[in-house]
This record gives C-alpha cells, structure tokens and sequence, in this order.
C-alpha cells in the first residue's frame, strides 16, 4: 500500500509554519499547544532539505547551554535547534516509510504527494492497526526496552542527559515509584 493512501490524514493536518529567524521563545510555547510535536520552517522552493524544530531538538540545545544563557537561548533563531526531516514521496510503499524511521530512529518524516505535504509520525501508526491496514503478532515482550531508572535526588539536568544519551523517553525513579518522562 502507498504511504499517501495509507496514511492520508497526512496531508489535511494544519500546524503553524515558522520562519527560520523566529525566536525560541515562540517556537517553544507552540510545540506546546495542542501537543504539537513538530513544527517545519518554511523553505525554498528549490532546496531540497526540510527542517523542523521538534521538542527534542530543543531540550537537546537547552541541555548544551549554561543556565545564565537561558535568556539568549530564548531570543535565538529555530533554525539553531531544527534538525533536517527525511523526505519521502507518498507514492512509495508504505515499507520504505517504516525502514526510513527504523533507519533514522527517528520517528518522523516529510511526505510529499501531489504538490501536498505533511508530517508523518510512528504515532499515525496506530491509525493503521485501527483500521486493519497494519496487522502484527508482535508481543509487549518482543519490543520492550531495558528499564533504566536513577534515585529520586538526581538533578533534573542529569536526568534530561540521560534520557537523550540513551534516546530514550522515561526514567523511572528509584524507591519512590515515580517517572520522568518527556512530557512531564
């Protein structure tokens, strides 16, 4: 099946569009609203490259500067924390999207079809097992990740570093049944 039949919900989302130059502040308060996860710069029409700024991006830029630049982080350009997308056509099988983000461990690509575009995400996968088009036997078991926790009196900055050194989502914090996730 073809990435755009597959998944056209695609192509009819509406996200804010934001300019390279646009300050951090902004790009931060919008991935927010409405769990936007991603927001595209805008681009040329002759580049081949895509940019977006995704809240990982963000917190990875924040993690690298010191606490007196927080300020300066804030009032800088996107552009600084956008990473490239992978860009797909839509009329590719819907397999070439799934090695892309298996490839790229990355959980978003750019899908073009049509003079159309869009995000798409692992998360419009559950969409395709929703409607039967995605079938698997696959247990919890086959796909769980090793479970890594640290104690309750570690600093919020050491938790962030682990999560993104180790790419992972959620920490569980030790002797107090708690979680620190991206969201929280």
């Amino acid at each position: 099946m073809k990435i755009g039949v597959a998944l056209p919900s695609v192509f009819q989302r509406k996200y804010p569009v934001l300019e390279p130059n646009t300050q951090m502040l902004i790009a931060l308060s919008l991935l927010r609203f409405h769990e936007i996860d991603a927001l595209p710069l805008t681009f040329k029409p002759m580049e081949k490259k895509r940019f977006a700024v995704f809240g990982y991006s963000c917190l990875s830029k924040l993690l690298e500067t010191e606490a007196k630049n927080y300020g300066a982080f804030l009032e800088m350009s996107c552009e600084n924390s956008a990473l490239e997308l992978t860009t797909i056509d839509g009329r590719k099988e819907l397999e070439t999207l799934l090695r892309i983000f298996e490839k790229t461990k990355f959980g978003f690509a750019w899908v073009e079809s049509n003079r159309l575009g869009g995000f798409a995400s692992l998360r419009d996968l559950i969409e395709l097992y929703e409607r039967g088009i995605v079938a698997t036997k696959l247990t919890a078991r086959e796909v769980a990740s090793p479970i890594f926790s640290l104690p309750k009196n570690t600093k919020i900055k050491s938790v962030l570093q682990e999560m993104f050194s180790r790419r992972i989502r959620r920490i569980f914090i030790s002797g107090n049944k708690g979680l620190v996730t991206d969201r929280t």
